[in-house]
């Protein structure tokens, strides 16, 4: 019987931790940027940004790691600003991030700003300290957009994509 039960206990953690890197996504390439920047990054050319915000703080490793841990849950976010057919995001893999912590009514945030992944490389290039440039792009379509991600609620809102021009 004890061995019975400890099967079932073992069966229950392997199919626990099996979801667990199912669901997780963890993006190639990503950066929390300097609070600095929060305003300039809230300034995007042809998307609405979250309003309200308090202040800015910088996400820890374990923040980022709480985020990227639920990041597959924006699928099911549909965006305040359709576009024609689409609504919702298709794929992270095609992404790159940055991640901007904000405060909003004194609740913890990470706004997500995504740009197509490889973007980032012109900046490295040129040897621009990406945590330290907000990356903007007008228009662009589905190609650009940004979330806003609760820590304490474990939640996505505020999906809007850039507008096309």
């Amino acid at each position: 019987m004890k061995q019975c039960i400890m099967l079932i206990c073992i069966l229950v953690v392997m199919n626990q931790y099996s979801f667990c890197q199912k669901h997780n996504f963890t993006p190639k390439y990503s950066i929390v940027v300097d609070t600095s920047i929060g305003k300039e990054m809230l300034r995007q050319c042809s998307r609405c940004t979250p309003k309200h915000i308090d202040g800015y703080w910088k996400p820890s490793e374990f923040d980022i790691k709480v985020l990227e841990r639920n990041f597959n849950k924006i699928y099911r976010v549909k965006s305040l600003k359709g576009h024609g057919d689409r609504e919702t995001v298709d794929s992270l893999k095609y992404f790159s991030f940055q991640y901007l912590g904000v405060l909003i009514h004194k609740h913890k945030y990470i706004y997500i700003n995504a740009f197509p992944a490889g973007g980032e490389k012109d900046y490295l290039i040129r040897n621009i300290d990406f945590s330290k440039v907000a990356y903007k792009v007008c228009d662009g379509g589905y190609n650009f957009w940004g979330i806003l991600f609760n820590l304490k609620s474990l939640k996505f809102r505020e999906l809007v994509f850039n507008g096309r021009g």
